[in-house]
């Protein structure tokens, strides 16, 4: 396919042509020509009045829960809403049915991965069955191929456990990834602990759940070694000591989710469970912290905490539906919203390409003659009415629809695939 994106801003830090307005040309899944006025010849073009051009999206938190709950997603529907999102590259969690914690497990989805329109890498199981009681045969799973070590959202809650996991993800270069919450702090909690629980009648989950395990898992850090990433933090006071930590020398990183960015806990006044999330929605003030935390970099990472459900998960009354949203699709959307300044949108980019790559340990394409095209392609200008129907996830807890947002996803190229809009 031979394509052509008309004046596109390039937003690539590091990029000599970060920032200019350049025309890009693609040919059969490479970048072959970057420059002003190029003749269209046979190209396809791609105009827009505020094109935006970027590599594609990397996914540090997704479940596509194949094996074992393919009513809700697979691996190809999975990948199909990821590349319609603009995510070339996604870290699938090991809490599926069986969990991903042998290495033919994990070389089965390897194998099921193959020919799909992105790149699908695998988070190993922690601990058997994710109990957080047992290591799992870490070296067999690095040996099959996964990049991180992951509990998913279970907890752990033996340190002893937690320092020798990090030790010996530490001597295979892997990163563990943690979600952090005290279990019994937050056990029977359905929502964040505020105004709004109270006004609901909820049982609540205080903020002080997540920073206090998030002090817990630093200094299990600092005495056992070893690479940490929160995979989704919450909380405005998580950030202070995650800084502290960083600044002491600890490798430590964090994401949050866009939903987090993006909702508060406001957003449940109807009980909508849609915006039932694991961790729960917080505060606007932590909203907005949360928000600054990407801007200053104290927040490495946005990943979009995909989380299929059907039906039986999500139409049901509050207390007893399943937490999480299928938001692979409305990632776009929701940073667009939040990040509206130019500057600040650059930033929310390198957030969602080289950080999350670097973490996993991967490397993208640059954007640059002669590179692999792994671009994703957006127009600030125009607007999205979001459609359900369209999505390619079979996920039913995907809220939004009929929705009008600005800015629209134009193009998503990948392994000499396209996806246009």
């Amino acid at each position: 396919m031979h394509l052509l994106f008309r004046s596109t801003r390039i937003a690539q830090k590091g990029n000599t042509n970060h920032g200019l307005r350049l025309d890009v040309r693609v040919v059969n899944g490479l970048i072959s020509e970057i420059g002003k006025d190029l003749s269209v010849g046979d190209a396809q073009e791609i105009v827009g009045q505020d094109l935006w051009m970027c590599a594609g999206w990397v996914d540090t938190c997704a479940r596509f829960r194949e094996p074992g709950q393919e009513s809700k997603e697979t691996l190809s529907s999975g990948a199909q809403a990821a590349f319609r999102g603009g995510f070339t590259r996604v870290l699938i969690q090991p809490d599926t049915q069986p969990v991903l914690q042998t290495r033919g497990e994990v070389e089965a989805v390897y194998q099921l991965a193959k020919g799909l329109p992105i790149d699908i890498y695998v988070a190993g199981a922690l601990t058997r069955d994710l109990k957080g009681h047992e290591i799992t045969e870490m070296f067999d799973l690095k040996r099959a191929g996964v990049r991180m070590f992951s509990q998913a959202d279970a907890p752990i809650d033996s340190s002893r456990t937690l320092g020798l996991a990090l030790q010996y993800a530490q001597q295979m270069g892997c990163p563990v990834q943690l979600v952090p919450v005290d279990s019994d702090l937050a056990r029977g909690g359905l929502m964040h602990e505020g105004q709004m629980s109270l006004r609901l009648g909820l049982k609540g989950i205080p903020d002080l759940a997540e920073h206090i395990q998030v002090a817990r898992d630093l200094a299990v850090l600092a005495y056992f070694g070893g690479q940490l990433h929160f995979t989704k933090i919450s909380s405005a006071a998580s950030l202070k000591p995650i800084r502290a930590a960083r600044n002491a020398g600890l490798d430590v990183t964090c994401g949050v989710s866009s939903a987090h960015l993006f909702h508060c806990d406001e957003d449940l006044a109807h009980f909508e469970t849609e915006y039932k999330l694991w961790p729960p929605l917080r505060s606007r003030l932590d909203r907005e912290q949360l928000r600054l935390g990407v801007l200053d970099g104290s927040i490495d990472v946005i990943c979009s905490d995909h989380m299929p459900e059907d039906e039986q998960g999500k139409d049901v009354e509050f207390a007893r539906s399943d937490y999480g949203m299928a938001s692979l699709e409305a990632v776009f959307l929701q940073i667009h919203h939040v990040f509206p300044e130019e500057s600040d949108l650059d930033a929310a980019i390198e957030a969602l390409t080289s950080r999350p790559a670097r973490r996993i340990g991967i490397e993208q394409s640059r954007i640059e003659p002669g590179a692999e095209a792994e671009l994703m392609v957006f127009d600030r200008a125009d607007q999205t009415q979001f459609n359900r129907s369209e999505c390619a996830t079979l996920g039913v807890n995907l809220p939004y629809h009929g929705q009008l947002f600005s800015g629209r996803i134009r193009a998503v190229v990948f392994k000499n695939q396209t996806y246009l809009a």
